[in-house]
């Protein structure tokens, strides 16, 4: 009897939470949160946290959603930060899917490796304290740069589920220069403190003031405005976690005049994800 009754109790216990869960993906939903915490011996501590919503619809779309919120604010000690949210749904604009991207990006130690991709020179004893007399200086290879942006995509069928049209805009807004040595340094020892780019000039400033790569109209940084249309393959099964499907893109990129561009120019882009 006692068996029994603890076999019911469990077959009821089960069906009680199916039935939650299924009710649980009815509408907006929390998605999940989590702490951001981590620690880099040049910007400092990050500290923040991510968190994210789903409207799942009433009736319910589930496993697919109608709105997608996920939003992440962290910061370094030392000033870098991602200030995020992104916005995404398939029911706003009819049956066409918008995704809205806000971004507030301040990074005190940005990579720069040059203008020459895979085949820049990189020396990473240049950026190693060591006693072989290499060292230049751990921000070597960084500068300091500042991105806002705001960018909108859209995305509708052509033919079947998966051949889709793609379309959209981005507005950026960049802001650089050289590392702010006495921004990092503070709080530093004497004997871990870095040296200033007047003594020790990175790559940056080797690319602005000794060679002349960077131009002065384009070394503080300044807008890039684009258009972009595509044509999109999307078969995956899931998209907020998808276990099989392909996902690949063929587009052209522009960043015309009339959109208030420093500089123009044109791209063509293939992507494939699997």
């Amino acid at each position: 009897m006692k068996k029994t009754f603890v076999v019911i109790l469990i077959m009821g216990t089960c069906l009680s939470l199916v039935g939650q869960e299924k009710k649980e993906k009815v509408g907006w939903k929390f998605g999940g949160a989590l702490p951001v915490t981590t620690y880099d011996s040049n910007l400092g501590f990050q500290y923040g946290a991510l968190v994210e919503f789903f409207n799942y619809g009433n009736p319910s779309v589930y496993p697919d959603f109608l709105d997608h919120t996920y939003t992440e604010v962290s910061r370094f000690t030392k000033g870098s930060g991602i200030y995020r949210m992104m916005y995404e749904s398939n029911h706003l604009i009819g049956k066409a899917y918008l995704c809205v991207d806000l971004s507030y990006l301040p990074d005190k130690a940005y990579d720069f490796y040059g203008f020459n991709g895979y085949e820049s020179v990189f020396n990473n004893n240049w950026m190693k304290d060591l006693d072989d007399g290499s060292y230049r200086s751990r921000m070597f290879y960084r500068l300091e740069r500042n991105q806002f942006r705001i960018k909108a995509d859209l995305q509708g069928k052509i033919s079947g589920e998966h051949l889709k049209w793609g379309a959209g805009f981005a507005f950026q807004n960049f802001s650089v220069g050289s590392v702010d040595i006495d921004r990092l340094n503070k709080g530093k020892d004497p004997d871990d403190q870095l040296p200033q780019v007047t003594d020790e000039p990175g790559l940056y400033e080797i690319y602005r003031d000794s060679l002349g790569i960077i131009s002065a109209n384009e070394a503080d940084g300044g807008w890039i405005n684009t258009l972009k249309a595509a044509i999109v393959w999307d078969s995956r099964d899931n998209r907020p976690n998808p276990m099989k499907g392909i996902w690949s893109e063929l587009g052209v990129e522009i960043a015309p005049s009339f959109m208030g561009n420093d500089w123009g120019f044109s791209k063509f882009y293939i992507t494939h994800r699997q």
